[in-house]
């Protein structure tokens, strides 16, 4: 629920300026001089006129602003603030609502500042003015000051501080002033000069002085505006006549100059004033009302109308007055020596009952500590301890109640428990650890079950967030079990803190077990704020347990049913999860629809945890989609620009960087970013599933440097932390690394094995998405799974998702496996085509270009063109209009003769589709060609290398069986050459290889024939003349050496090169021997 301040509006009204003050046109015109400065600072003591200087000021600038009269109730972030957009408000209604959702829900000075000046900027247009008088209050709030310096640092030109300050402010002026950004009017500057004093006995005070007498007022004044007023108070009271024995008397006295013309102005004063005078100082402001029920009387607006006219140091504040600082002290100690403590007591009692009638808690309870009715007091603080909390208050609170004495704080545990709690939030946790140990045996004993279950279950909070679970567990549970009555909301709240720790602690069935029971209870209450507080808490265990479809589920019910609760950064955190659910769902379109409500939402705020978040989310969505290097900008940012932030966040922003190099091929820079997510173990080691999320990406990198073994330990090991933590999500992600590292050493039958178990999860529990990322990124487990007949169907219905060619080949070769294709076509040698029943097929092509285009869908060398392409292909030298039209023309052609030959369900505009400016082949179409069995075989016998000779060599023997002569020979054209030239190359690596396989085998003639065949394709190959040459050697054929060694420097001239290499020389020079 919206945490709210109360805002007394009085604080926001200037005082008002009286005739009976002298209008100081000197220092007003130093003000019109220097508004245009960040930052105006008045810094003097007491009475030197500051605040009726800020009044005239604000009676004389036309443009709009912002005056706050700031007291010790304002050293709250929240209050301060809400304050601030109240002022604004006054002159832009629309301002604010960003900031006033923000203050309840985070003390983070950066974040408040940051989106008050983004509002401001989008709302105000004009010059604007925020006024602080009496920022000595504030003076050693270290947040505060530090919120007023990361304000000026960062101000909009049209906005502009004024302070005014007894003390300097605890900012960095040395800055502003180096900077020009700073005016300082100083007790000097605001001292009255004789002038201005000669002014002040002619127009306020109508005193006829002799200009000897001016002298002695300013020399024993010394310009200070109060002494001034008490000097000329009392010349006026006594006579004009009088002034020379006045000032004689007062030199005479040796007394400090505010006290004995405060006395003698005080006892001058009649009775019955002098009693209201008294008795009211114990109030910091005073009004009518109270001061009647104070003082039990019904003239209380005659009294403080006539202090005003006769200038008793008294200012009206909005609705209320004030005593002057210095004057009120002097009443204070006045009080004490005509009135008893009792009295005194009696006083700030009946002010604090008061007060308590008006919602003014904290007041109320000051003034009952200062009565010393402790009991009282300690109930307003128990009783209504949200009122802190909801603003944030929590040095308010804790200096309330440090204000007790410490016997008597004894007698409320609750009260001390409390303050730990508002400790807690202060991050103060071993203070707050100590208070609640010190509450919990005063608890214990009274024999308070109730209260001492709330401290137990705070000491659990703070041990557990400390990262110390167990031990918070055991004391949550411990309270939980001290809690009776079965069903109440104490019950519910602590159950449901139970889960959410041991949902953090991956113990799921507890977590679960928690939620139920808690459900249960609020069934039977009405309380809407814990019903959303549980909700989320179930949606997010669903997700940690990668349950991601009903998490999905539950956050949209959360946002449906409890819309009207959620609010600022609560609302962009839930959104951001729903972001981070849907990429694990693989709905990106979702995914991207909540990151931009979450982002446009973040907007109103200035919040670098919840915006590191969001950064790294889309980093992680263009990671899901492919988008690498987007999502490492986007990561890379997370982690520099937010670094002091959400460290948490780090562990996993560094994996996702790991993964994104090493997909792009980075090994290096991989290595690079790992180093950095290992140096953060003493987080990564607190969360287990951290920890798997560690050893999985250590793995996968070791995988991708060719260090198996290691690779193997550490992936090894984190399956088995997934296992005990998690049944099914991050055992997948994790076995499908450890399948990798399998099938990249060559151990296929290990690899194999282990992925079948990623595809039964994944089935299983609807994980597609991750599986789908898999198969975009590298295709081969996917190949192995189909080629070995393991869960094909479920394989094949995945990879008909996936937009790539290698998914689409392995469909179609999945198909034609199955003897379903409906072309088979022969492209080694002249080209054959085939139908589905086996039928040769002979086109009649309306052009070669017709025929051209066929080859080109169908090879499998490129699967998709695009206009440009195809024309720049078959007809460059045409203009572009004709080269469109004959392009229309062919592929219309090849659409009706593919139409005659194909299934008749085929339409035939989708044979050749034409789709975002790319012609290409329908992928349902399916064509078997020996090119694709071809490259096919090469690949497995590559694969089989390493680990089975005897395989490759089978594999390799089929594939040359394939190659029935060049790649379609009776076709000439450039594009055509390229294909062809590649299949020679790569049945020339076929021969080479299986050469070498037999020469190691020692099987010379096997091996020379090979190699034969090798330079029967390619003379100019010197490495193959030496193969050939070594052969023969081994066959001791001195002669067959010499023959060949002159067929190599044959080739060898006939390229412009004279000389062989030493290695063929020196066989050769062996020969002749």
């Amino acid at each position: 629920m919206k945490k709210t301040n109360l805002i007394l509006q009085t604080k926001l009204e200037p005082p008002g300026v009286k005739g009976t003050f002298l209008r100081r046109e000197r220092l007003l015109n130093l003000f019109r001089e220097n508004l245009d400065k960040k930052l105006i600072l008045l810094c003097a003591d007491a009475g030197y006129g500051k605040t009726t200087l800020l009044a005239q000021l604000c009676e004389d600038i036309s443009v709009p602003f912002v005056y706050y009269d700031l007291d010790d109730t304002d050293s709250n972030m929240a209050t301060f603030f809400s304050y601030l957009v109240a002022g604004v408000r006054k002159h832009e209604t629309r301002f604010g609502k960003a900031v006033e959702d923000l203050i309840p829900q985070t003390g983070n000075v950066d974040i408040v500042v940051g989106t008050f000046i983004n509002q401001f900027i989008k709302v105000v247009k004009g010059e604007f003015y925020i006024i602080l008088d009496d920022f000595h209050y504030l003076q050693n709030n270290r947040r505060i000051c530090s919120a007023i310096d990361y304000f000026l640092r960062h101000l909009p030109k049209n906005l502009h501080f004024i302070i005014s300050s007894r003390a300097v402010p605890n900012i960095n002026l040395a800055y502003y002033l180096a900077k020009q950004e700073l005016f300082k009017m100083e007790k000097e500057q605001l001292r009255f000069n004789d002038e201005e004093i000669q002014s002040l006995l002619a127009t306020v005070y109508r005193l006829k002085v002799s200009p000897d007498e001016i002298r002695r007022i300013a020399e024993f004044s010394k310009g200070w505006i109060t002494v001034l007023q008490l000097i000329l108070q009392r010349i006026r009271t006594a006579g004009e006549d009088t002034t020379q024995d006045t000032l004689d008397n007062y030199a005479a006295s040796d007394e400090n100059i505010f006290n004995y013309f405060a006395r003698e102005v005080f006892e001058q004063t009649p009775g019955a004033i002098k009693e209201f005078l008294l008795k009211t100082s114990v109030l910091d402001y005073l009004n009518p009302k109270v001061c009647d029920y104070l003082l039990n009387m019904r003239r209380s607006k005659k009294v403080i109308a006539y202090l005003d006219s006769e200038n008793m140091f008294i200012s009206k504040v909005g609705d209320n007055y004030q005593y002057h600082p210095i004057f009120h002290e002097f009443l204070r100690k006045m009080l004490g020596q005509y009135y008893t403590s009792s009295v005194i007591k009696n006083l700030h009692h009946k002010a604090g009952v008061h007060l308590l009638t008006q919602s003014d808690y904290a007041s109320a309870v000051k003034h009952l500590v200062a009565a010393e009715r402790y009991a009282k007091a300690a109930h307003t603080l128990e009783n209504h301890h949200q009122y802190w909390m909801r603003r944030s208050d929590y040095e308010g609170f804790i200096l309330l109640v440090d204000s007790f004495p410490k016997a008597t704080l004894e007698k409320y545990p609750r009260l001390i428990m409390r303050k730990a709690d508002a400790l807690d939030y202060l991050d103060k946790k071993l203070q707050a650890l100590r208070l609640t140990e010190s509450a919990l045996k005063l608890f214990r004993r009274k024999s308070d079950r109730k209260g001492t279950a709330q401290a137990v279950m705070l000491k659990a909070l703070i041990y557990f967030n400390q990262g110390q679970r167990r031990k918070g567990l055991y004391y949550a549970n411990q309270a939980y079990g001290l809690v009776h009555k079965k069903d109440s909301p104490l019950k519910a709240r602590i159950l449901m803190q139970v889960g959410s720790m041991y949902r953090d602690a991956c113990r799921f069935d507890k977590a679960q077990e928690c939620f139920e029971t808690a459900l249960k209870i609020l069934r039977k209450f009405e309380d809407r704020e814990l019903e959303e507080s549980l909700l989320t808490r179930i949606a997010l265990l669903h997700f940690t347990m990668s349950n991601f479809k009903e998490a999905d589920r539950l956050f949209m019910e959360d946002l449906s049913r409890f819309g009207d609760m959620l609010y600022g950064l609560d609302l962009v955190y839930k959104y951001s999860t729903v972001v981070a659910i849907n990429i694990d769902t693989g709905d990106y379109a979702k995914a991207w629809e909540y990151l931009t409500c979450a982002e446009e939402a973040l907007q109103k705020y200035n919040d670098p945890w919840i915006t590191k978040y969001l950064v790294y989310i889309r980093g992680k969505l263009h990671w899901a989609e492919g988008s690498f290097r987007k999502a490492l900008e986007c990561l890379n940012e997370a982690i520099e620009k937010y670094k002091t932030y959400s460290k948490i966040l780090d562990p996993y922003i560094f994996g996702d960087i790991v993964d994104s190099h090493l997909r792009l091929g980075e090994t290096n820079k991989a290595r690079q970013a790992f180093a950095k997510m290992a140096s953060l173990l003493e987080i990564i080691n607190e969360t287990p599933n951290m920890l798997v999320g560690y050893l999985t990406v250590r793995g996968s990198l070791e995988t991708a440097e060719g260090k198996f073994a290691d690779a193997l330990t550490s992936l090894k090991e984190a399956l088995r932390k997934a296992r005990s933590i998690d049944k099914y999500y991050l055992s997948m992600t994790t076995g499908c690394e450890l399948s990798k590292c399998y099938l990249k050493q060559g151990a296929h039958e290990q690899a194999l094995t282990c992925f079948k178990k990623c595809l039964e999860i994944a089935r299983l529990k609807g994980y597609d998405a991750h599986l789908l990322i898999e198969a975009r990124d590298n295709i081969d487990l996917f190949r192995l799974a189909v080629e070995n007949d393991c869960m094909v169907d479920y394989v094949i219905r995945l990879l008909e998702r996936v937009d790539s060619t290698q998914a689409k080949d392995i469909i179609n070769w999945m198909q034609v496996e199955r003897g379903v294709y409906d072309l088979d076509c022969r492209m080694f040698g002249e080209l054959e085509i085939k139908d589905a029943n086996g039928r040769v097929i002979k086109p009649n092509w309306r052009t070669k270009n017709t025929k051209e285009l066929f080859v080109l869908f169908v090879t499998g060398y490129k699967k998709k063109y695009s206009k440009d392409e195809l024309i720049d292909t078959f007809w460059p030298h045409k203009n572009l209009r004709g080269a469109a039209h004959s392009l229309h023309v062919e592929i219309s052609a090849l659409r009706n003769i593919l139409k005659e030959i194909l299934r008749s369900d085929f339409e035939k505009q989708r044979i050749v589709v034409f789709d975002s400016h790319q012609y290409y082949l329908n992928p349902k179409i399916y064509v078997s060609t020996d090119v694709q069995r071809f490259q096919r075989l090469v690949n497995n016998a590559g694969a089989a290398l390493t680990h089975d000779k005897a395989r490759a060599k089978q594999l390799y023997g089929q594939a040359l069986d394939l190659y029935g002569g060049d790649f379609c020979e009776d076709i000439v054209a450039d594009w055509c050459d390229e294909i062809r030239a590649y299949y020679v190359k790569l049945v020339l690596d076929v021969l080479t290889k299986l050469g070498r396989i037999y020469y190691d085998e020692k099987e010379y003639e096997e091996s020379l024939t090979y190699f034969n065949r090798a330079l029967r394709l390619d003379a100019s190959d010197e490495s193959i003349h030496v193969a050939v040459m070594r052969d023969l050697e081994a066959l001791s054929d001195t002669d067959g050496i010499q023959r060949q060694y002159k067929k190599l420097i044959k080739a060898l001239n006939g390229m412009g090169i004279t000389a062989p290499s030493s290695e063929a020389t020196e066989i050769y020079q062996k020969s002749l021997r």
